[in-house]
């Protein structure tokens, strides 16, 4: 992909995540979302198994699966079907995908400043705060707009 491509990749993201992180604030109900829709809807464990083609012994262990974090996505899927619900998977930023991006390009900068200006001090060759200050802002928005792969590299 080209830079102008992720980009606009980027932006398109976060303009459909900004209207979900609201929703993404609710907490999983307690016992789970399987076993909170059944009961809501007033059916038991039987009649779930029966929807699903499994044994009334597994959807026990289907909704420990969800509680514990163990489920898997299909299993949710056929289950979500099971109760007439549409099952729902995303991966919601804790802030905007530009952010993370930002910060992330910040500490790249960071770092490799810090290991450029030792050097340069041991060679005498300090550059003063201001310029360092406009070369780390250009640098910064250079890697903004053409994200070299190295920035999400561990230092």
């Amino acid at each position: 992909m080209h830079a102008s491509e992720v980009r606009l990749l980027r932006q398109q993201l976060d303009a459909k995540l900004r209207g979900m992180r609201r929703a993404g604030e609710e907490p999983v109900p307690v016992k789970g979302w399987i076993r909170s829709i059944r009961e809501a809807l007033a059916m038991n464990a039987r009649q779930l198994a029966a929807r699903m083609g499994l044994s009334p012994s597994r959807i026990s262990e289907l909704e420990e699966a969800e509680r514990t974090g163990a489920v898997t996505i299909n299993s949710m899927r056929r289950a979500a079907e099971a109760l007439d619900c549409r099952f729902v998977y995303m991966l919601l930023p804790a802030s905007s995908l530009e952010e993370t991006l930002e910060a992330q390009v910040e500490k790249y900068l960071r770092e490799k400043f810090q290991r450029v200006g030792q050097s340069m001090l041991l060679e005498e060759q300090e550059l003063e705060h201001r310029d360092e200050a406009l070369l780390f802002r250009s640098m910064r928005d250079e890697f903004m707009h053409d994200t070299p792969k190295a920035v999400w590299e561990e230092q």
